[in-house]
């Protein structure tokens, strides 16, 4: 699966050069710092008669908020220097990476492609479950989003599918109409051959009879 266009987004930290000198940090420090803030550490596990769960302490940021008042320092005094007092904390978004389009209007793209094997129908409705389900939960407000489906793959097949089914119907009913056609022709050049057969049979027949009765005179 690949995603094309839209923006990921970034917390942006810009560190402000005098203050970080005034309070003799440096800007290493300060990264290592809210490196090792953001983190979930586990501390220990619960045991039950079937399994094993871990226990971890979240410690990741939820907001912008949660990181200015990370302390990344002492100053002269001993009070606790913060990193919302030597920098600038906003939500921002990283370089787009790629660019997607639709219709003039900027879009994200999801490319989906089948494992080699797999049954393009069946991948197909799978993919259009899940799409369904993510598009029902998506967090923010669908008024003024627009979910357009630019190629599938499967339309083509089932477009194949109708086509030949509908060649075999046709088939069939050309094949019944010509077996209908041929018994109505047979059961016509029998009836003709019939009437031929009688008319022969009486013309015989009475110059058999007028023999018969000839000879019958002459003994």
């Amino acid at each position: 699966m690949e995603v094309g266009g839209g923006r990921e987004g970034k917390i942006l930290v810009e560190l402000d050069r005098a203050r970080l000198v005034a309070y003799r940090l440096s800007p290493h420090k300060v990264t290592a710092l809210l490196g090792r803030r953001n983190v979930a550490v586990q501390v220990g596990s619960v045991e039950s008669a079937t399994r094993v769960a871990p226990v971890r302490v979240a410690g990741r940021f939820k907001g912008v908020g949660d990181i200015g008042k990370v302390v990344v320092g002492r100053d002269a005094g001993g009070g606790t220097i913060l990193l919302e007092n030597i920098a600038v904390v906003r939500d921002s978004y990283l370089e787009p990476e790629s660019l997607s389009r639709l219709n003039g209007q900027a879009a994200v793209s999801l490319y989906i492609q089948k494992e080699s094997g797999a049954n393009t129908l069946r991948t197909v409705r799978e993919v259009e479950k899940a799409l369904d389900a993510a598009w029902r939960a998506l967090p923010v407000d669908r008024g003024g989003l627009r979910r357009v489906v630019v190629s599938n793959q499967a339309q083509g097949i089932m477009t194949a599918v109708v086509a030949v089914r509908v060649s075999l119907v046709c088939g069939v009913l050309l094949i019944l109409l010509a077996l209908c056609l041929f018994e109505s022709e047979r059961r016509s050049t029998q009836r003709v051959a019939g009437g031929v057969g009688v008319l022969v049979g009486f013309d015989g027949g009475g110059a058999v009879q007028s023999r018969g009765r000839a000879l019958g005179a002459s003994i």
